[in-house]
């Protein structure tokens, strides 16, 4: 399975050792770097027009104004320098627009104090609390590197995707923001080369871009099944 960026990484790794891979899930992942970023760009900038043509507000139209001209910016730049631009496009925008880049339903958000009250989750992960508290640190010199760097930013694998063989499903919450709403359906047309029985899309309704948190039941569920169906 990959998620998110790990559903690009296990696509690369399946186009080079598909011999190894008996089946795979995509959940909530990417394979265009194009699509994904223009997605949450053009999304935000008509969220924004919306409001723009509804409100009075000298404060708020100002705000709008801002957000917008910064959108124009980045959706013509080459996405060189990243990280900044789409920490602020993920994190802080979407609370002046009134939505989760992330969540469909923020009351499922786990904090940093739910992963650290529970043993159990930490077991699992196989962290101290003093080791999972460096985690958010080091993900973001991960997040830095990668997003200040062009090659990421624009990675397009979508027309390789015809060269799957490896009966492939592909999940996503009808409410992902991150990868684009239409990500999965774009994936799943790209897999050409899979029949209609060894390739399945399924998408979960009020579900953001974390659907092991938001819909596990609904997502164990397909996935036990897709896997029992290839195992061999």
């Amino acid at each position: 399975m990959g998620t998110s960026w790990g559903g690009m990484y296990g696509f690369l790794y399946m186009l080079s050792h598909q011999e190894k891979v008996k089946s795979y899930a995509c959940i909530d992942g990417k394979v265009n770097s194009h699509y994904q970023n223009h997605s949450l760009i053009d999304f935000e900038m008509d969220k924004s027009q919306e409001i723009l043509d509804t409100t009075n507000s000298a404060s708020k139209i100002a705000e709008l104004e801002f957000i917008i001209s910064e959108l124009k910016r980045i959706k013509s730049s080459n996405f060189a320098d990243f990280h900044t631009d789409v920490n602020w496009m993920k994190h802080e925008v979407p609370s002046k627009l009134g939505f989760n880049a992330y969540f469909a339903d923020t009351s499922k958000i786990i904090s940093f104090n739910d992963v650290l009250e529970d043993s159990a989750l930490l077991n699992l992960m196989k962290y101290t609390k003093e080791e999972y508290a460096q985690v958010g640190e080091k993900a973001e010199i991960v997040n830095r590197a990668f997003r200040n760097n062009p090659d990421y930013n624009n990675i397009n694998i979508e027309p390789e995707l015809k060269n799957i063989t490896t009966p492939t499903i592909v999940i996503q919450g009808d409410l992902d923001y991150v990868v684009g709403a239409k990500h999965a359906e774009l994936i799943y047309n790209a897999l050409s080369g899979l029949s209609l029985e060894n390739k399945e899309l399924h998408i979960l309704p009020d579900t953001g871009h974390c659907p092991a948190i938001e819909s596990p039941e609904k997502l164990a569920n397909i996935l036990t099944l897709f896997f029992s169906k290839h195992t061999h």
